[in-house]
């Protein structure tokens, strides 16, 4: 491991490469005063290209303004910074040495992202996967994800919430509004986020209250009778100003999408609300006392696959695998067509969310502050889908939760002259009850039971240390210790299966620690040139399987699995040249895995079993403002994946290509602001790509996703008064046809099953700011 960090630091080429940028049109070496943290919520000044930021900055409070659709530039023409809290602290993220992407709230209203499962078309290298449909949601970042459709299992893809870790996928399911930003961040962030982040990150930012009377109301009709509200009102509830409030809503209806042929009942539609509720105490001594109360409902109904025959191929290294072919079924019925189902239940993805929040941020000293963040979340949900996809009752998948989490994270941070540092501890308790089986004459009373609870205890420190004002090493560390009983029970007429202490001991219990860290150097070439290079090591915690079919004589020993180790290698450049006119962000990574996670699913039983794997990869983020009317945004990713010598078939290892894991991916974006009638028009038009990809690790044919391309464009127009907005917008225009998921059960029903992505869409919104 030494060694590997020694070889990660003689990655210069980067270093030296960056001089080519440095001469499009930066010019200049003086470094202006820079910025201190104190506090999440800054307020963004604009900054001259002199400008840059070394190791100490310094930032004060804001109060945030409405979320408007964004402009291409900001008042003196250039790119507009973004601030970003990254590394547990407000900072520039053109001055963060990580690979990372943000969005604005008002970019997210602007390009009507009512979802997470919308993300990934604005981000290179971020996709969708939907193992329940609408009943879970994760991200792949950089081809690394978890397509589990067990709900128990936390997904390497960390998701933060307001500063707190949400470990069910099924949390994910939640609506967007009145955001500040979201923050992606590829890569591991073991250190000082910790909790499984082995691919990545993603926090989503709520707005915050303020002193000054705001908010907006917000309006939105479309296809299949779409109907959206969402609105906030917030500011002092006193006049002295020491206690802000702010209130949140958002309603959303569709009516399904999928027809129904058979004459049953039509599925996939939205009947969803969601609410916020804040308070900011401004105490004595500067200490502040955030809370926030949130609750989320969805009751839809959902479970519509699409299928397509498939037939299991006989023989070969893919023995046993699905591929496209035939014309019927195992029950006699051909594939479904496109967003049809032939269901003759109404199934459903009923999800209740309850969550509370506390922040408390007290100053110890001149630039040094302690902050202890409290978190309660609830989470129940009851999905049925129709597998078969056919009329006849014979196999309905059904799966649910009702899962409590706790958890506490205190640190202190401050800086010291040319030393900036943070240290702190993680708590994080989960109980979950669990269930998932079948109804149906193929499995009917397949019932599987289990629970699982964690205690994980975490302690973690970093030091930022500015060696000159340009070259600045970091170092990080932090320990876990993972305790884990689980209990599962599998029962069906004749049969059942018990994994728990009393039957097979020190199995069902886990007690693992492990270590995860960073070790990186930054140097600012030039005040808007920053080039880094890392070494990281992420921890993804081991877990057990819940099969839900185990099998008449189960391996107990293949229920547990171990945590998975990913040392990464990262080397990036950050620039804002020609005057901030052109942001040119380049990333490349190389990952080594040591017991990698890898799931495979055959027929009716998913394992999660340890191999090795590696990736390799980078991402370019270029964004051209040419003037103060045109912006241009074009995000690239590439990552090459590859899971090595494992046997999932029994016919021989082999190396594998990781499931959700495209080649290739990207987005790009060209908008135009004009004056019209004294207010703004906003004509934009993008495109997101994504290339060949499967959607199992057996790489089974029948779930491979050919690559496509979606393409939208919207206007806005924004009155001199700014306080009005009128937007439309078509998505998928072309009414591209794509995956989000697709299994294999060739072998068992005789088709793939698929959840598809979104039909064409087109929106009107008008919105309302005070």
């Amino acid at each position: 491991m030494l060694r590997s960090f020694k070889n990660t630091f003689r990655l210069t080429p980067a270093v030296s490469s960056v001089m080519v940028l440095s001469s499009l049109g930066v010019t200049g070496i003086g470094f202006a005063q820079t910025r201190d943290t104190t506090a999440e919520t800054v307020k963004s000044q604009k900054k001259t290209d002199a400008a840059a930021t070394v190791a100490n900055s310094k930032v004060q409070p804001h109060a945030a303004s409405p979320a408007r659709p964004e402009r291409a530039v900001v008042a003196s023409g250039g790119i507009e910074e973004t601030l970003v809290t990254a590394q547990r602290r407000q900072e520039n993220m053109q001055k963060v040495g990580i690979a990372m992407s943000a969005v604005s709230g008002a970019q997210l209203q602007n390009e009507h992202i009512t979802s997470p499962s919308q993300i990934p078309q604005l981000m290179a290298g971020v996709q969708l996967a939907q193992p329940n449909g609408q009943g879970a949601y994760t991200f792949s970042v950089r081809g690394v994800t978890q397509n589990d459709f067990a709900d128990h299992e936390e997904s390497p893809t960390a998701i933060y919430l307001d500063g707190a870790y949400v470990s069910q996928m099924t949390g994910l399911a939640f609506q967007i509004f009145d955001l500040e930003r979201v923050e992606v961040l590829r890569g591991p962030q073991g250190t000082l986020f910790g909790r499984n982040a082995t691919g990545g990150l993603g926090q989503f930012i709520s707005k915050a209250p303020t002193e000054k009377l705001d908010g907006y109301a917000r309006f939105t009709y479309g296809s299949y009778n779409e109907k959206r509200s969402e609105g906030a009102i917030g500011g002092g509830l006193l006049k002295s100003g020491k206690i802000l409030g702010r209130l949140s809503f958002v309603t959303s209806d569709h009516d399904p999408i999928f027809r129904n042929s058979a004459g049953g009942p039509r599925l996939e539609n939205d009947h969803s609300r969601a609410g916020r509720a804040q308070l900011l105490f401004k105490l004595p001594e500067d200490i502040t006392l955030h809370l926030i109360g949130r609750i989320g409902d969805q009751h839809n109904l959902a479970g519509g696959w699409e299928s397509r025959i498939a037939y299991p191929i006989a023989s070969g290294p893919q023995a046993g695998y699905g591929r496209l072919g035939g014309a019927t079924d195992v029950l006699g019925y051909p594939g479904t067509g496109y967003f049809n189902s032939r269901n003759e239940a109404k199934n459903f993805a009923n999800i209740r969310t309850y969550e509370a929040t506390a922040k408390l941020n007290v100053p110890l000293a001149t630039r040094v502050n302690w902050t202890t963040l409290f978190d309660y979340q609830h989470i129940k949900k009851d999905y049925k889908e129709d597998s078969d996809t056919t009329p006849v009752d014979y196999f309905e998948y059904f799966n649910g939760n009702a899962t409590r989490q706790f958890s506490v994270d205190s640190h202190v941070d401050g800086t010291w002259k040319k030393l900036h540092w943070i240290g702190g501890f993680y708590y994080l308790n989960i109980f979950g009850n669990y269930y998932l089986g079948a109804t149906g004459s193929a499995y009917g009373g397949l019932n599987d039971r289990y629970s699982l609870g964690t205690n994980s205890y975490a302690g973690f420190g970093q030091l930022d240390y500015a060696i000159t004002r340009r070259f600045k090493l970091i170092g990080g560390i932090r320990y876990t210790r993972d305790i884990k009983d689980f209990s599962f029970q599998e029962t069906y007429p004749g049969y059942s299966y018990t994994f728990n202490r009393d039957t097979v001991g020190s199995l069902a219990h886990s007690n693992t620690g492990f270590w995860s860290g960073k070790a990186e150097a930054t140097y600012q070439v030039q005040p808007n040139i920053l080039a880094y290079a890392s070494y990281n090591v992420g921890v993804k915690a081991g877990s057990f399987n819940a099969p839900l079919d185990a099998g008449l004589n189960p391996d107990s020993s293949k229920i547990p699995f171990k945590p998975e180790e990913l040392e990464d290698y990262e080397v990036g450049i950050k620039s804002d040249l020609l005057h901030r006119h052109l942001r040119v962000n380049l990333s490349g990574f190389f990952y080594n895995y040591k017991n990698y996670q890898a799931l495979s699913f055959i027929n009716l039983t998913q394992l999660v079993s340890n191999a090795k794997a590696q990736y390799y990869g980078g991402e370019a983020e270029v964004k051209w403002v040419p003037d103060r009317h045109w912006s241009v945004t074009l995000n690239l990713s590439y990552s090459h994946g590859v899971v090595k010598s494992i046997d999932l078939n029994g016919e021989g290892a082999r190396d594998y290509q990781p499931a959700n894991a495209p080649r290739g991916s990207g987005n790009i974006t060209v908008a135009h602001v004009s004056k019209v009638f004294g207010g703004a028009l906003t004509e934009q038009i993008d495109s997101n790509f994504i290339t060949r990809q499967y959607f199992a690790l057996t790489n089974a044919p029948d779930t491979k996703q050919k690559a496509y391309a979606l393409m939208n464009v919207r206007m806005n127009y924004t009155t001199p008064n700014k306080k009005w907005d009128f937007n439309v917008s078509v998505e998928n225009i072309t009414n591209q046809h794509y995956a989000t998921t697709i299994y294999d059960l060739a072998g068992f029903l005789g088709i793939a099953q698929i959840y598809p992505g979104r039909p064409r869409w087109w929106s009107a919104t008008v919105a309302y700011h005070f």
